[in-house]
């Protein structure tokens, strides 16, 4: 399990560090297998065919921890 970031799509200001998918998803009424997807950056393939990687889920953005602290 790695941490993550998590932060509004509107604030990006109002970030919160994570630690759990499971408990974050409940917490902010999120579907966990979106966040999951978002998270490890999981190509899709919609109903015509394109594919496309999730950017946000259920209004939020998240980023693993490492990723983030190593661009700052």
């Amino acid at each position: 399990q790695r941490d993550f970031y998590l932060w509004p799509e509107d604030d990006p200001d109002q970030w919160e560090r994570c630690v759990s998918q499971n408990a974050t998803a409940r917490a902010h009424n999120l579907h966990r297998g979106v966040l999951n997807d978002v998270l490890h950056k999981r190509v899709r393939t919609n109903d015509k065919g394109y594919e496309y990687v999730r950017t946000t889920v259920g209004g939020y953005r998240v980023a693993w921890c490492d990723e983030v602290d190593e661009e700052s």
